[in-house]
């Protein structure tokens, strides 16, 4: 690659780099916008509720890092199905178009399924990890409204 020669005899920088320079500078630095709730907060909650029932043992880590990524899975399609103008779209098949259920909701069907079954192996509920507290009174209040 030949060099470009300015009028006072000093060699400049190829052009190619110029540009490169110029591109470099003008890239956005804004990061996307992660969608649902991260799998280490989901471990940090389920952890949390073992503990203030006193039942958390370490062996239980396998367990409870598969129900927080099922959880963060759940969480983002719970996200993305919120984004949706429709729940239903157009799938072309050999006999035409055919309206079906979008993937995010059948996506959030089967974790939902999933995340309960691994719940219920670690002995909580949804309503465990939402950090309520519970008392015999708000049984009762339940109760009452069913």
């Amino acid at each position: 690659m030949a060099k470009k020669v300015s009028t006072s005899g000093k060699t400049a920088k190829p052009a190619k780099n110029a540009e490169n320079s110029q591109k470099n500078e003008q890239k956005p630095t804004a990061r996307k916008k992660k969608r649902g709730t991260s799998a280490a907060t989901f471990k940090a909650r389920i952890v949390k509720a073992l503990k203030a029932q006193d039942r958390y043992q370490r062996e239980l880590d396998m367990l409870i890092g598969m129900t927080a990524d099922s959880l963060h899975i759940w969480s983002r399609a719970k996200d993305e199905i919120a984004s949706l103008d429709s729940t239903w779209t157009m799938e072309e098949s050999k006999y035409g178009f055919k309206l079906v259920e979008h993937p995010s909701c059948k996506t959030h069907r089967a974790y939902s399924a999933e995340c309960r079954n691994l719940l219920k192996a670690l002995g909580l509920t949804f309503e465990d990890l939402i950090n309520k507290e519970r008392d015999e009174l708000s049984d009762f209040d339940e109760e009452l409204n069913r």
